[in-house]
């Protein structure tokens, strides 16, 4: 996943319910992808706005995910780059401090932009989500984004991109065996009975 991908955006509900599902027979982990970094990443403005919006109402109707206006008002800000970098750290660090918690927090992060319209920037923007979980601040705060999580964060990026193509993907893995079972956004319900196939 990516924390600026619209569709893995879309898709968190169905992975909520994937952890529910196997909770106690499967380990599940999440993956940061690095979809926008360095001079890839894009600026807001009027080109940016203006792809998002032509393509955000179909994400929205195929996955009943809200995207909220302060969100598309952030696509027009010239001074924030989307880059996967901050987020994708915030998102390894949390899965090393609390790995169980993981999964809430990287929705949580996901909601922060697209509904809220948070920059991912800024600290105080994960700050606050913690605070909501009650997890303590003080680690995140010395360490999300120096050399050694930015270089753990990486590693993950290089990790992702062996695996799969594209975001979000869904894999199982048995050994060093990856079995695919969906690509892009998917139906928990069908997934869940993949899964069974194939474990069975």
């Amino acid at each position: 996943m990516d924390p600026h991908c619209g569709w893995c955006y879309g898709n968190s509900d169905n992975m909520d319910k994937l952890s529910k599902e196997f909770k106690n027979s499967i380990e599940i982990e999440i993956l940061v992808g690095g979809m926008w970094l360095g001079s890839n990443a894009p600026k807001g403005g009027i080109h940016l706005s203006q792809f998002i919006s032509e393509h955000s109402p179909r994400m929205e109707q195929v996955t009943g995910a809200d995207v909220g206006t302060s969100f598309f008002k952030l696509t027009k800000d010239k001074t924030y780059t989307f880059s996967s970098l901050e987020p994708s750290c915030a998102i390894v660090l949390v899965k090393k401090m609390y790995s169980e918690k993981v999964m809430n927090f990287a929705k949580e992060v996901q909601k922060a932009i697209f509904i809220e319209g948070k920059r991912l920037d800024k600290i105080e923007a994960y700050l606050e989500i913690l605070k909501q979980m009650d997890i303590e601040t003080t680690y995140f705060e010395k360490y999300w984004m120096t050399e050694i999580n930015i270089s753990n964060t990486k590693s993950e990026f290089v990790r992702a991109k062996n695996i799969a193509t594209g975001y979000p993907s869904l894999f199982l893995q048995s050994d060093s065996k990856f079995d695919l079972i969906a690509s892009g956004f998917f139906n928990a319900e069908v997934a869940v009975q993949k899964i069974k196939a194939v474990i069975r």
